[in-house]
């Protein structure tokens, strides 16, 4: 008894299964061609031109100068602030950790966090070099003299003044702005983020891997 053939496919068939392919392929081609015409939103306030930072040469906690260009090829998270700040700074800090943890280890070696301090006086390489591994061992904390605190700080539009404490005349605290802002691998500033878009640590890893995928 003689096995019988499997029943081949009539022409039809392949002509439908061809033009389904081949209508597949036209639509991702299509959605590839939309995707990159289309610009990226950034989850933060984005620089409709991009903004070149001047160099600043600042001192890291380790003692030794430090400047922008250091970081040149990574993605830079920069933002101000001081160690004895309550509430505002480590919050902003740890919601960095937080995006840090979030990034892929060969994407974590491309990108650096700088805490630069808006206290000079008090927060010395030593303090910074204390308080910086709490939030995470890569984050590295820059201060300076007064006069180049101020001029880092003006590139950036960040405010911060000292205010002295009532009943307290030898003390004080800071009042500063709560800004952190993403730098590119060029050294050119692309973002800012407030307090609120920081927290929503997924879109800001979004932000970077676009900017490393795009350098």
């Amino acid at each position: 008894m003689s096995e019988s053939s499997p029943p081949r496919k009539s022409p039809v068939a392949w002509i439908v299964c061809g033009s389904v392919v081949l209508l597949a392929c036209t639509l991702l081609f299509l959605w590839r061609q939309w995707a990159a015409m289309t610009p990226y939103e950034f989850h933060g306030t984005s620089y409709t031109e991009d903004k070149a930072l001047s160099d600043f040469r600042l001192t890291g906690q380790t003692g030794r100068p430090v400047k922008l260009s250091d970081f040149r090829g990574k993605v830079v998270l920069l933002e101000f602030g001081f160690t004895t700040c309550p509430n505002i700074c480590p919050t902003s800090l740890a919601d960095l950790a937080m995006i840090n943890r979030n990034l892929r280890p060969e994407e974590r070696e491309k990108v650096q966090v700088l805490f630069v301090t808006v206290d000079p006086q008090r927060d010395t390489p030593a303090k910074l070099a204390e308080y910086m591994p709490f939030f995470d061992e890569r984050f590295l904390g820059l201060t300076g003299t007064p006069e180049e605190i101020e001029a880092a700080a003006k590139d950036y539009g960040a405010y911060y003044r000292r205010l002295p404490l009532p009943g307290k005349p030898d003390d004080y605290t800071m009042d500063h702005s709560t800004y952190t802002y993403l730098i590119d691998q060029e050294g050119r500033l692309r973002v800012m983020y407030d307090l609120r878009k920081l927290r929503d640590e997924e879109d800001i890893v979004r932000d970077i891997r676009h900017i490393l995928k795009s350098s």
